[in-house]
């Protein structure tokens, strides 16, 4: 992405959900935690957290329920 990324994500049941990214490092570049509703939603990522062009790893929690995958700046 070039201006930052937007993951969407359906919530079976309200509650508390945590987005990590991080470099490929391994460095946390950015993290949010967010209590959301039921229902389909986005979280957003601000441009600022990935600063330089490269490949992101993110990771979604939620509950028992866990999803992860790659975002690329150019």
């Amino acid at each position: 992405t070039a201006t930052g990324a937007s993951i969407g994500l359906w919530v079976s049941q309200p509650g508390p959900v945590r987005l990590s990214l991080n470099d490929l490092s391994g460095k946390q570049v950015y993290f949010k935690q967010i209590y959301l509703a039921e229902g389909a939603q986005n979280l957003d990522i601000p441009e600022a957290a990935m600063s330089t062009a490269g490949v992101y790893l993110w990771r979604l929690e939620t509950g028992q329920q866990q999803q992860g995958g790659r975002l690329v700046k150019y």
